[in-house]
């Protein structure tokens, strides 16, 4: 805002040095010049100050206020549907990866038991014949 002002303040000294160096038929058209500096000066102390108080300057600023208020909505809502997505997708994938764990373990328990099983069966198993009675 301050950059603002000594710009304006820089433009309107360097318009009122330019006048001031015109020759003017009389001295009163000097003096419409030297009245309407003075009321633009007064309009910059005014904006920088913020002693405006137009209504069209209020209205836009009301607009442009409900105007960020709404995009601050927008910008909130879109984060809670990402960060959702984001948890949704990673404990979807979590339990994705625990379950194929979880696979792997229950499948080398399987094996481990139909190993043991193997190793019972290949001991040689003495069968009796029936007794003829």
């Amino acid at each position: 805002m301050a950059k603002n002002k000594e710009y304006m303040e820089d433009e309107f000294d360097q318009e009122y040095d330019d006048a001031y160096d015109e020759e003017y038929d009389t001295a009163s058209e000097y003096d419409d010049y030297a009245d309407e500096y003075d009321e633009k000066e007064e309009n910059i102390r005014r904006f920088v100050s913020g002693d405006y108080d137009d209504e069209p300057y209020d209205d836009r600023a009301a607009f442009r206020h409900s105007r960020r208020v709404k995009n601050q909505i927008i910008v909130i809502i879109v984060t809670v549907v990402l960060l959702l997505g984001i948890t949704a997708g990673a404990v979807f994938g979590i339990s994705f990866v625990v379950d194929k764990i979880s696979e792997k373990q229950h499948t080398e328990e399987l094996q481990q038991q139909l190993q043991e099983l193997q190793s019972e069966e290949s001991e040689p198993i003495a069968i009796e014949a029936p007794s003829a009675e």
